[in-house]
C-alpha cells in the first residue's frame, strides 16, 4: 500500500497525469530454448488457438500441458502464481514474452509519456511497435532487491496515435517471475 501511495503523485496531477492503464490480461509465451528473437516472435501475430481450445485454459493442468503456445496471463499476478509451471510442476524459469496492444489518441501520445511497471521481476527488454526501446539488467535474486521492483521507461516520441503493440521479453532465472502489478502510462510534468 505504501508503494501505491508513493506512486499516486505520478497520476494525480502533482508530478504527472494518468494517460492509460495497460490491459489487465496480456498474451504470454514461454521461450525455454531462447528462440523467440531468432524466430521473430516480436512481430509475428499472436496465435491463441491452443489457448482458446482448452476447456479450462486457466487451470494449472492446462497451463502445465502447454506445448509452448501463446496463452493469456494477468499482469497483476506473477507467472507461477497463475499456474505457469513446467510439466513436472516446477516453477517456469527461462525466457518469456508478454504482448498486448493499446489504442491511444493523439493527445495521449503527446509529451513526456512514461510506461511504469510498478511490479516486475527479472531481466527485461521492452519493445514498442517492433522496436526495442529499453533494457533492464538482472539485479540478482528477487529477495536481494529493494522490494519495489519498479521499472519506469520514458516513451516520449516512441508511441503513435492508434494501435500500439507493447512487448516485454523477460529472462526469469528463479522461481518467481514476470509482472505482478498492472502497468500504466503517465505523462510526467
Amino acid at each position: 500500500m505504501q508503494q501505491y501511495k508513493e506512486l499516486l503523485p505520478l497520476i494525480n496531477g502533482e508530478k504527472g497525469n494518468l494517460v492509460a492503464n495497460l490491459p489487465l490480461e496480456w498474451n504470454f509465451r514461454r521461450d525455454p530454448e531462447n528462440v523467440g528473437v531468432q524466430e521473430g516472435w516480436l512481430t509475428k501475430p499472436v496465435d491463441l488457438n491452443w489457448w482458446n481450445s482448452q476447456i479450462e485454459p486457466q487451470s494449472v493442468e492446462s497451463r502445465r500441458r502447454n506445448p509452448g503456445e501463446w496463452e493469456q496471463v494477468r499482469s497483476d499476478i506473477y507467472l507461477q502464481g497463475q499456474g505457469v509451471v513446467t510439466e513436472d510442476y516446477l516453477s517456469y524459469t527461462g525466457y518469456g514474452w508478454y504482448q498486448t496492444e493499446i489504442k491511444l489518441t493523439p493527445e495521449q501520445v503527446a509529451g513526456n509519456v512514461h510506461l511504469l511497471f510498478p511490479g516486475l521481476f527479472n531481466e527485461c527488454w521492452l519493445y514498442i511497435n517492433g522496436s526495442e526501446v529499453a533494457y533492464r539488467e538482472f539485479k540478482g535474486v528477487w529477495w536481494m532487491n529493494d522490494y519495489r521492483f519498479e521499472w519506469d521507461i520514458n516513451l516520449a516520441g516512441k508511441l503513435q496515435p492508434g494501435k500500439n503493440t507493447v512487448v516485454l521479453r523477460i529472462n526469469n532465472p528463479h522461481h518467481m517471475g514476470g509482472l505482478f502489478r498492472r502497468p500504466l502510462m503517465y505523462r510526467a510534468r
